[in-house]
Order: structure tokens, then C-alpha cells, then sequence
């Protein structure tokens, strides 16, 4: 969790500059990969919900230029993500994930630098 306030707080603080922090969203899966299924709730799903809310309310921040993977249910590869995040020139790069597992013991949030 420390992790997520050092991240959230360097988001805040960060483009205290004359130019936007440019973030790129990546909402993870799409198309045929769908990633994580529960209950017949697809990863993919979920990931482009979350993705397209974070980006609405970062461009509602004139702090922030943002710029989405995808806007709707399609498959791109890593080199497909990675390569329109070179083409946007972003300053920041959040691959949104979900994960599911069967047993309520299991909680909490990863995160991967």
C-alpha cells in the first residue's frame, strides 16, 4: 500500500511544470484474451471500466494529458501497447490489471515497476 500513496502522491505533485504529465492507461486484454473469467466477469472488462473512469477524471486535470490503449473491446499485443505509448510520448505508463482467485482469504493489490 505504501507504493500506491508514493505513486499517487508523485501523480500529485509532479507536473507542478508548465507542461502536462502526459499518463498513458493501458487497460490490459481485450478481444479474444479476456484474461481473468469469475463468475463470468471478464479481466478485460473491468480493466477498460477502470481504465476509461481514470482517464475521464485525469482529463478533467489540467495537470494531465492522458491517452487510452483502447477504447473498446479489442486485442492488442505488448509490442502493439508499447509501441503507441513510444508514438504518444507519454511520461507515465499504468497497465491496468484484475485478478481473480476462489478463496476470500485472498486480498490486496500488486503493483509492478
Amino acid at each position: 500500500m505504501n507504493t500506491f500513496l508514493t505513486f499517487s502522491f508523485m501523480l500529485l505533485i509532479a507536473p507542478i511544470t508548465i507542461h502536462a504529465l502526459h499518463v498513458i492507461v493501458d487497460p490490459g486484454h481485450g478481444g479474444e484474451n479476456h484474461g481473468a473469467v469469475y463468475y463470468g466477469v471478464k479481466e478485460a472488462d473491468i480493466n477498460l471500466q477502470v481504465g476509461s473512469h481514470l482517464a475521464r477524471l485525469l482529463k478533467n486535470d489540467s495537470r494531465f494529458k492522458v491517452t487510452l490503449t483502447r477504447h473498446k473491446d479489442t486485442e492488442l499485443s505488448l509490442e502493439e501497447r508499447a509501441e503507441l505509448a513510444r508514438r504518444a510520448g507519454g511520461n507515465v505508463f499504468l497497465s491496468i490489471h484484475t485478478n481473480a482467485f476462489n478463496r476470500p482469504q485472498a486480498k490486496g493489490v500488486e503493483f509492478y515497476f
